[in-house]
C-alpha cells in the first residue's frame, strides 16, 4: 500500500506526550475528523491516477485541511506559537493557490470544493480536552501524509509533464 507516512516520526510527537508520543499509538479515528481525505491509496491505485484526478485531490485535501486548520488557530492562546501557525497556514494556503493555478493553466476544469456538510465549517467543538488533542493528533497525521503524498504526486508530474514545467528562480544573481 502506497502510504506517505504510517507513523509519525516520534520526535514530531513528543511535544504532545502520552499516549500520542509512543511510535505505535493508532487511535480509533473520530467522527469530527474521519471525513477529512486520507492520502494513502494502494500503490497501482496511485500510479494510475490521471493528472486532472491527482490535482484534484490534493486541492480537495487541502481546501478542507486548511479549513480544519483555522479551527485549530482559534484557539492557540500563546502568540508566538499563534504567529508561527499563521505562517505555516499561510504556506498550505499558498499551496492550494498554486495547485489551483496549475489546474487552470493545464486546462483542467475547476474542481468543486465543497466539503461535507458536518466539515463546511470546520470541526465541531470538542466535548473535552483528549478529543480535541485526538482530534487534532488526526488532523496533523493527515496533513503531514497530504505533504508527503504532494510531493510525490508533483514528482510524477513534472515526469510527465516534461519540458512543459518551467523551474523559476526567485533567488537574486
Amino acid at each position: 500500500m502506497f502510504s506517505p507516512s504510517t507513523r509519525c516520526p516520534p520526535l514530531q510527537m513528543d511535544y504532545l506526550g502520552p499516549p500520542f508520543d509512543n511510535p505505535d499509538f493508532d487511535p480509533p479515528r473520530l467522527n469530527r475528523t474521519e471525513a477529512i481525505p486520507s492520502a494513502t491509496l494502494e500503490v497501482s491505485a496511485w500510479r494510475n491516477l490521471g493528472d486532472q484526478r491527482r490535482l484534484t485531490e490534493n486541492l480537495r485535501a487541502y481546501t478542507l485541511l486548511l479549513r480544519c486548520l483555522g479551527d485549530v488557530d482559534r484557539e492557540l492562546t500563546n502568540p508566538t506559537l499563534r504567529l508561527t501557525f499563521q505562517h505555516f497556514c499561510a504556506s498550505i494556503r499558498g499551496l492550494t493557490i498554486s495547485i489551483s493555478g496549475l489546474v487552470t493553466s493545464l486546462g483542467y476544469p475547476a474542481p468543486t470544493l465543497l466539503p461535507p456538510a458536518h466539515l463546511a465549517r470546520g470541526l465541531a467543538p470538542a466535548p473535552s480536552d483528549f478529543l480535541k488533542k485526538l482530534d487534532h493528533f488526526w488532523l496533523m497525521r493527515e496533513l503531514q501524509g497530504w505533504l508527503l503524498r504532494s510531493a510525490k504526486d508533483f514528482n510524477r508530474l513534472k515526469k510527465r509533464l516534461g519540458g512543459f514545467v518551467t523551474h523559476l528562480d526567485y533567488r537574486r544573481p
